[in-house]
């Protein structure tokens, strides 16, 4: 099915669409803060977002096309003025870089391939190449999380009982995903692919750069509705991290720190909150664009706490040897939380209530998320109402 939608004004009326953001790549740390669930057995059968595109600027047209038919619910809202459409009963069928597939496919008709390898590769590295060498391997980390007390997740209420099993359906859904597209994981010859191709991809992305990261400050502000102009961004080749921050305490975590190639922060100029990041390609780069949003709007959830609790709190969970683990497991928890969102609630919303939440609220509410409980929309729909 293909839908249709104009809007008069400007481009700024940016369409944002709740249903894409079920294909968010992994959220790090911030997926445990929001840990989720899959759709329940009952729900009717999903369509899928296949295809989005701007085709007219004046008026404002935009283009969905679903995989089945469904009945898009759209309205206005300002500040910033946009066009939100939810569109019922509808599940992923893009990643962020398909969000812009045209305006890539215009610049370089191989980009749109070579972002799907890489971010396939990105994940499976934790599996199959050589970042097992240095991080462990998974299915190991995850059981001695139930057992030895020196473990960092030991005694956590959620990671050692579901940890596991996300990182697992991860994987099989990267590989399922890896099968559906022809892309050859083998583990031999895995980390040099993945070395190879990111240098073809900065050679591709090179005489577009400009262009490029226009493309990614609109996809994130698509995504979030923030205003692109609170959004910096810069296509690097050498991601320098800051010396206070990810302070590498051990070889494993000095190995990870110098390998990092996609990098986000929270900065204040001129009494406003900006979202800055660096990336090694413009895939790398919006990723740490949308992370970088959700940190903000959890942010704002926590502003409510001392800033001694709150710098603990990062110190104990902001870890760069903690991140291989979140990433094997936060796009799984990330799409299961977001299926499980109730009708009517934006996901913003969600996840800055999720953050003020007391502990034993958030885990008890996460936990039916990810074990598919029947109550889990219930209760997802009364923290979105709850006043912290």
């Amino acid at each position: 099915m293909v839908l249709e939608l104009k809007c008069a004004g400007s481009r700024r009326a940016a369409a944002k669409i709740r249903t894409m953001k079920y294909s968010l790549p992994s959220l790090l740390a911030l997926a445990w803060l929001v840990p989720i669930s899959a759709q329940a057995a009952e729900s009717p059968r999903l369509s899928s977002v296949n295809k989005v595109s701007v085709i007219a600027e004046s008026p404002f047209q935009l283009r969905i096309e679903t995989s089945a038919q469904t009945a898009p619910l759209a309205q206005m809202i300002e500040q910033p003025d946009r066009l939100v459409i939810d569109l019922p009963n509808t599940r992923p069928g893009i990643t962020l870089h398909h969000l812009v597939r045209d305006e890539l496919n215009a610049l370089n008709p191989n980009l749109l391939r070579a972002y799907d390898e890489f971010a396939l590769l990105e994940l499976l590295q934790y599996w199959q190449g050589l970042a097992v060498l240095i991080v462990g391997w998974p299915p190991r980390f995850w059981k001695k999380a139930t057992r030895d007390s020196s473990h960092p997740f030991f005694g956590h209420p959620l990671f050692p009982k579901y940890g596991g099993m996300l990182s697992e359906e991860a994987k099989n859904r990267a590989l399922a995903r890896c099968k559906e597209k022809k892309i050859l994981a083998v583990p031999l010859v895995f980390s040099f692919r993945a070395v190879s191709l990111l240098k073809r991809l900065r050679a591709m992305e090179a005489p577009h750069q400009s262009t490029l990261i226009q493309l990614t400050k609109r996809t994130a502000s698509t995504v979030w509705g923030i205003p692109a102009d609170r959004l910096e961004a810069e296509i690097s080749k050498a991601i320098v991290i800051p010396g206070d921050a990810f302070a590498a305490e051990n070889f494993q975590s000095e190995m990870l720190r110098s390998s990092v190639i996609g990098v986000g922060s929270i900065v204040r100029k001129r009494n406003k909150l900006f979202v800055a990041a660096k990336g090694a390609t413009c895939q790398l780069l919006t990723k740490e664009l949308v992370k970088g949003t959700a940190e903000l709007i959890c942010l704002h959830g926590l502003n409510r706490i001392n800033d001694d609790l709150y710098y603990r709190v990062i110190k104990t969970t902001d870890r760069i040897d903690l991140e291989p683990w979140m990433i094997q497991s936060g796009g799984e928890l990330w799409r299961r939380l977001l299926e499980a969102l109730p009708d009517g609630y934006p996901v913003s919303r969600m996840l800055m209530n999720l953050a003020r939440s007391p502990a034993e609220v958030l885990h008890q509410t996460l936990e039916s998320v990810i074990e598919q409980s029947d109550t889990a929309k219930d209760r997802l729909a009364q923290l979105a109402e709850a006043k912290f």
